[in-house]
């Protein structure tokens, strides 16, 4: 078991394995006795890799992925997330085992590697970190970044990354609009301030209409991101999800109306549910749930009948009209809220 991130836990295991173990190693092995031990002698700590002295990724298979559709250069400029979610993963491993829950390359090193892609001929980038604003250190750099980007001219470049609803200001907007920006995925989770209390989001979903209005001012695409049912999720909080994902998003994809919670081992809300007598066995990485309340199951498996039966609907038209796949959205929430209005009598 590796005890932090994986770059330095590899070498030091490799010495392991030839005889030289390294003091303070953060590798974990289990005894015979299923008990944690560690790799060496000395404290056994995590290991937090500085980010700017790692190689970039290999990608010379980057055109068979491009072939297969997906367009964009993944950049990875930071690890870990300091807020708490109670559903997330990094939360947990950035939080709990680490001293410093999110660690972060610097702008000269993020622009180094996009001018290097873009003077290979690529153009759209996407950042895979769990959260590209957390903090005030995050929107300093963005700007130094947006700034390197515009002395090095690279005029037509654009990028997308994802953040949370309150990470969303204006005047930095602008400045990355300028150099690129032209989609943000946003976390929202839930439009009903008890999910967002269960999630442990410490927002509040009134904030989300001031986050929406800033990016259609900039011509900022939202891309949402939304936990429809929970194990605890009422019928009234599904209602409240759909009616804000129908006032505010033109088109989507298939699966946004049938997201559910994901349970991971190790997260706050695993062993809340637990409590509660609603966790199940683990399948396949994750643990398998039930509702609380059997009318949001019912209408669980109203929302499958009503969007699956539109999936043909959906392929036929997703690669060709936004104007048609819009009026499907239209007519699919209409559905569902009439589902939704079933359930509530």
């Amino acid at each position: 078991m590796c005890v932090g991130d994986g770059e330095a836990a590899i070498l030091s295991l490799l010495s392991e394995q030839e005889g030289q173990p390294r003091r303070g190693s953060s590798i974990l092995w289990r005894d015979d006795d299923r008990n944690q031990k560690p790799a060496a002698k000395g404290p056994t700590k995590a290991n937090v890799a500085p980010l700017d002295d790692l190689a970039w990724p290999d990608r010379k298979y980057l055109h068979f992925a491009q072939e297969f559709g997906y367009k964009a250069v993944g950049i990875s400029s930071s690890r870990g997330c300091p807020f708490r979610c109670s559903f997330c993963v990094p939360h947990v491993y950035s939080q709990d085992s680490i001293e410093r829950p999110w660690n972060y390359r610097s702008a000269h090193s993020i622009v180094e590697e996009i001018h290097h892609h873009y003077d290979n001929g690529e153009r759209l980038f996407t950042f895979s970190d769990e959260h590209f604003l957390p903090n005030k250190m995050a929107r300093r750099r963005a700007s130094e970044l947006a700034a390197m980007i515009k002395d090095r001219n690279m005029r037509d470049l654009r990028f997308m990354f994802d953040c949370r609803a309150d990470a969303v200001d204006e005047e930095l907007f602008s400045i990355l609009k300028e150099v690129g920006l032209y989609r943000v995925y946003i976390g929202f989770e839930a439009a009903a301030n008890g999910m967002l209390m269960d999630y442990r989001k410490d927002v509040k979903m009134e904030i989300y209409g001031d986050t929406l209005s800033v990016l259609s001012r900039l011509d900022i695409e939202a891309i949402p991101g939304m936990i429809i049912f929970s194990p605890t999720t009422t019928v009234g909080e599904v209602q409240k999800n759909i009616e804000f994902f129908a006032g505010n998003f033109a088109t989507y994809a298939e699966e946004d109306f049938l997201s559910r919670l994901q349970v991971l081992p190790g997260t706050p809300i695993a062993s809340s549910l637990n409590t509660q007598g609603l966790l199940g066995e683990m399948i396949e990485g994750e643990y398998s749930w039930r509702f609380k309340d059997p009318a949001v199951e019912s209408l669980w498996n109203d929302f499958n009948e009503i969007v699956k039966g539109r999936s043909n609907d959906f392929l036929s038209l997703q690669a060709h009209d936004r104007d048609a796949l819009s009026t499907l959205k239209k007519e699919i929430e209409h559905d569902l809220l009439r589902a939704v209005s079933g359930r509530m009598q």
